[in-house]
């Protein structure tokens, strides 16, 4: 048995404590305790610091039927009371005791196997902080890191375990078909080699019987079709086949746990199921959902969601009823909110983010669970990173930063794998600010696990994605994940459809001298084959390049940004989905301060066809483009203020101001603006400020003032003292607000004043206006400085020179006059000077 480490020497002892890394400290120890004959057998040591996950250190004891051992590469503990698998002993030795006693009864061998699965995989999450509690999720994060054949080694190479292999295969053809299915679901699990006798004996018996197998029985062998490698595709033909049997069924008895088998079934078949019967279980999916009591229990909330998310979503076009789905589902939350833990919230909340369904009311609730959780108990690292989920860009920064110390104080003591690694990534892109020691933290670990994580396409998606928006800090850390990916694309083929788009946004910012040849060749092969979502992530990268460029790099830029244009003017005509479209306004348009005007206008023109249609989400996006483009489209302005009249009350209020700041931006009044401030804005100001918000008050009226509305009993209130004291206040409070807040009430005030005498409101924003005066800003290849260039080229022809027009001064009340020209009446213009 490993000796304790309390029981060593004291020179060896203090030599492992201060070892400056983990590497040092295994090292010091394993020699200890092998200079003390603690140890019969050392195999290879290293750690996923160091080296590749494959590597491991096995410690076994030859001379007991029971061994404790440690997996140091995900472990950073050894110690002699540490017997993560004894659980699972215990279960094996009971086995060979029913053996020799011949007692066992049907069914004994499946359970037992069951048993040993489960008390193994609960014995490593008590030891792992980063294994889930699931342990499907465990079992794939296992099969990640490279551990699951190390760490179930012991279970293997146990003296009873081979007797239960032996029951298994005697005993085989009396299991029902879900013993059947489960028990090969565990041996795998168990890490059991896929060429063994007893998992072929296995596979081919659940190949005879699919075709009698029920929805759990199903659910269990797309596991199997989905995990193990190298299957032939008949079995996967076979599960979709019985499967149409049953969904065809008319007078089948709908029951919890068919529904439950039904979406885990659907969610597992995802790879290998055509687009047309995916569409057909996600209707009857839709129906059983909408007619069936759904029972309120945590564990199946989170299968409904995921299924709903994942089929509706992202497989098929049904958006209604993906929709409708997850409505219902969010309401059964609502009633078990005090019920769900950890990994509950994570799976809910994802897949509701997912389906762009998590609205302020489910996420106020999720997040209150997620803080009483993360207060009440001692929260390991997965926890905390499924906790996080939760938390969106609106949550409070107290919340945060209770979040984010925990976060660190978890990373700062236990190792973390590239599963939890990318569901950070994947959680903290969403919030918003992230705290410097944090990010920093995340930079280290993602730099560490570079040549793990390309290896695994669905993980370093995520963590790009949020490099991406977080970019790296240490230059070190940058270069080091860029040539694991740019070697990684250099050693692979067919990555045009998946990892080309994250992968090209990241290298591209990246980039300050030349794109290597080879990576450059395949971008360019691949861009006419991309989606229009895919295109919009290289134009994300594309506007995230920094000034200046060499000459060869601007060449290249240059070629692969008329590849883009060429393929997304090809493609504009055939958008089908708002999605789509959204996708590359954002980034041609948006994010582009070199936007091309012709691409822009074909692309807005678009929104046309969509905007008749729009749902909550739809309108949200809508109005930030509209907004930020300042894009004048009668129509679609009417249809959004049509919307909102229709559905006003089931809409968050910053989703209107939304739609108000975007008609504001053009100065357009829509036909039925009278309908909407009287039953829309007013009403909703009235309980602004009986809840004291006052920036959105303040919002609602800087808006109407530039539609030239102006509710004067509003008007009044707000240029009233204690209003101006306590927006004063709130600036103090809220410093990083303060030139949002000081800059609407400029333009505020300046409206009241010039088109309502009236209320006999001063005007108090000179000193404001003088000190921030606008400087002419510098000329820029954007659309509207060419249009200002080409009317100011018009008026100097028409005037006689430069000399007799001014560009850029201000009316008495700061009002931006782009150009100005005194003349005398009946003569001609008169010299600036």
């Amino acid at each position: 048995m490993l000796g304790k480490f309390h029981n060593l020497p004291k020179l060896a002892r203090r030599s492992a404590t201060t070892a400056t890394t983990v590497y040092d400290q295994l090292t010091i120890r394993a020699t200890a305790l092998r200079s003390h004959g603690r140890v019969s057998t050392i195999y290879r040591c290293h750690t996923s610091m160091v080296g590749s996950p494959t590597k491991h250190c096995r410690m076994l004891h030859k001379n007991s039927a029971k061994f404790s051992w440690t997996a140091l590469d995900v472990c950073c503990r050894l110690d002699d009371d540490l017997k993560c698998l004894e659980p699972g002993y215990n279960v094996l030795d009971q086995v060979r005791n029913m053996a020799d006693q011949q007692c066992f009864q049907a069914g004994c061998v499946p359970l037992m196997l069951e048993r040993l699965v489960q008390t193994s995989y609960a014995s490593l999450v008590d030891n792992f902080e980063w294994l889930q509690r699931n342990m499907n999720i465990a079992y794939i994060q296992l099969l990640l890191s490279g551990n699951l054949e190390t760490i179930m080694a012991p279970i293997q190479e146990h003296t009873n375990f081979p007797h239960l292999v032996e029951l298994i295969i005697k005993g085989h053809e009396s299991f029902t078909n879900l013993e059947l299915v489960n028990s090969l679901v565990a041996l795998l699990y168990l890490a059991t080699p896929q060429d063994q006798p007893v998992v072929t004996t296995l596979l081919m018996q659940c190949r005879k019987r699919i075709p009698s197998f029920d929805l759990p029985s199903l659910a269990a062998m797309s596991i199997v079709v989905k995990t193990l490698p190298g299957i032939d595709p008949l079995s996967s033909r076979q599960l979709v086949q019985r499967q149409k049997t049953l969904l065809s069924d008319a007078d089948h008895v709908w029951t919890t746990t068919d529904l439950v088998a039904h979406c885990q079934l659907m969610l597992n078949m995802i790879l290998f199921s055509s687009p047309d019967h995916l569409l057909r279980s996600a209707r009857s999916l839709e129906r059983i959902l909408l007619t069936l009591n759904i029972e309120a229990e945590p564990d199946n909330l989170g299968t409904y969601v995921r299924a709903a998310q994942k089929i509706f979503t992202y497989h098929t076009s049904d958006k209604v009823n993906a929709r409708n789905v997850l409505a219902t589902i969010s309401k059964a939350c609502h009633t078990v909110a005090g019920q769900l833990e950890a990994h509950h919230i994570a799976e809910i909340c994802h897949a509701l983010r997912k389906a762009r369904c998590y609205d302020s009311h489910v996420a106020a609730v999720m997040e209150k669970r997620a803080y009483e959780l993360l207060l009440a108990t001692d929260c390991k690292l997965r926890d905390i990173s499924n906790l996080f989920y939760a938390l969106t860009r609106r949550t409070s920064s107290n919340i945060k930063s209770a979040f984010e110390e925990a976060l660190l104080g978890a990373l700062n003591r236990t190792d973390v794998d590239v599963v939890i690694l990318s569901n950070l990534a994947d959680s903290l892109g969403s919030i918003g600010q992230v705290n410097r020691e944090l990010l920093l933290s995340i930079h280290q670990l993602v730099a560490n696990k570079a040549d793990h994580i390309v290896a695994y396409m669905s993980r370093y998606q995520k963590i790009v994605r949020f490099l991406i928006r977080k970019r790296f800090r240490n230059k070190e850390h940058e270069f080091l994940l860029k040539e694991k990916l740019l070697d990684y694309v250099n050693k692979r083929e067919g990555l045009y459809m998946y990892s080309m788009p994250f992968i090209a946004a990241f290298i591209l910012p990246t980039s300050y001298d030349t794109l290597p040849e080879k990576f450059y060749r395949k971008l360019l092969q691949s861009i006419p084959r991309w989606s229009a979502g895919e295109l919009y992530r290289l134009a994300v990268g594309l506007n995230s390049m920094r000034q200046p460029m060499t000459g060869q790099l601007r060449r290249q830029v240059s070629m692969i940004q008329n590849y883009l244009y060429q393929n997304i003017a090809e493609c504009v005509s055939s958008i089908s989905s708002y999605d789509q479209l959204y996708q590359l306004t954002l980034g041609l348009a948006v994010q582009n301060r070199n936007h091309d005007p012709s691409l822009t206008e074909r692309l807005m023109r678009m929104y046309l066809s969509f905007s008749r249609d729009l749902n909550d989400v739809s309108l949200t996006k809508t109005a930030q483009v509209f907004s930020a483009l300042s894009f004048h489209l009668p129509r679609v302005y009417e249809d959004m203020v049509q919307m909102v009249l229709r559905k006003h009350k089931g809409l968050d209020f910053e989703k209107i101001i939304l739609v108000l700041n975007a008609v504001a931006q053009v100065g357009y009044q829509p036909k039925q603006m009278e309908e909407f401030v009287s039953e829309v804005l007013m009403p909703a100001c009235a309980r602004l400020r009986e809840e004291n918000k006052l920036t959105e008050l303040l919002a609602v009226m800087k808006n109407l003032s530039q539609l030239q509305v102006f509710p004067l009993e509003q008007l009044t209130d707000i240029f009233q003292l204690n209003f101006l004291e306590d927006m004063d206040q709130y600036m103090e409070d809220v410093p990083q607000q303060r030139r949002n807040v000081e800059h609407a009430m400029m333009v505020l005030n300046r409206d009241v004043v010039l088109e309502c005498p009236q209320l006999d409101v001063p005007w108090f924003h000179e000193a404001y206006c003088k000190e921030n005066a606008i400087q002419e800003p510098r000329t820029t290849a954007s659309a509207s400085s060419r249009f200002r260039d080409e009317i100011e080229s018009c008026l100097v022809d028409y005037l006689g020179g430069k000399d007799y027009l001014t560009r850029w001064v201000y009316s008495p009340y700061y009002h931006v006059i782009n150009f100005r020209s005194l003349v005398r009446v009946l003569a001609a213009a008169i010299h600036k000077k």
